[in-house]
């Protein structure tokens, strides 16, 4: 009977962490550039902290003008949302959503190949970075060597997996929450029979 009791507590707390807060607000992220001193960019995956907030940051090795943040929609508090000062220099945002996964997707203006603007544009900043990683050196890309920023403006379920990626890199697989809750219930059982088994003493 204990062992019962167990494994539903289990399955009800399990249920309980995936179910979307009714608050109408949904997780949203926040994508920008910023200052060096980071990891390198590629695919990375992460957790939000106890608050549903996540903080990440990476530094590009190359120019990146493509820029995705993926999460699971049931971690999302209703849906993903982001923003970006990136979209007042041009920069377009895409979303979507597939197989359970929020997407959204930031991608720099592509250069121009007029000439006059090839020649006026080697007078401003916006062609190339000046080294100081603000926001018009981001005008075609997140400038080598710059870091992309991923800050929270309105919270995630706590431990929410996120994913970020650069310049097209695939997303990395996320865990599966029903797959975890399995496993999870297989693990109680298992050692919840084990433990019965030591107790139990047959009688001769």
């Amino acid at each position: 009977m204990k062992a019962f009791r167990l494994i539903a507590v289990t399955a009800v707390m399990i249920l309980a962490s995936s179910v979307v807060r009714a608050d109408g607000l949904d997780g949203r992220v926040n994508v920008n550039g910023g200052g060096p001193g980071s990891p390198p960019c590629g695919s990375m995956q992460f957790f939000a902290d106890a608050n549903g907030d996540f903080t990440v940051d990476c530094t590009t090795t190359v120019n990146t003008p493509t820029i995705t943040f993926a999460s699971l929609d049931s971690q999302t508090n209703g849906g993903l949302s982001c923003l970006s000062q990136l979209t007042s220099i041009g920069w377009k945002e895409t979303t979507g959503s597939a197989n359970g996964v929020d997407t959204c997707t930031f991608t720099a203006p592509s250069k121009s190949t007029d000439e006059f603007f090839s020649f006026s544009s080697s007078f401003s900043d916006t062609e190339g970075s000046d080294g100081d990683c603000d926001l018009d050196d981001f005008t075609f890309g997140i400038a080598k060597g710059c870091d992309v920023k991923l800050t929270t403006s309105l919270a995630f379920v706590p431990g929410a997996v996120g994913d970020l990626s650069v310049n097209g890199a695939g997303l990395l697989p996320f865990p599966e929450p029903a797959s975890l809750g399995l496993l999870a219930t297989g693990l109680a059982t298992l050692f919840l029979g084990r433990r019965r088994s030591k107790n139990f003493r047959p009688e001769i």
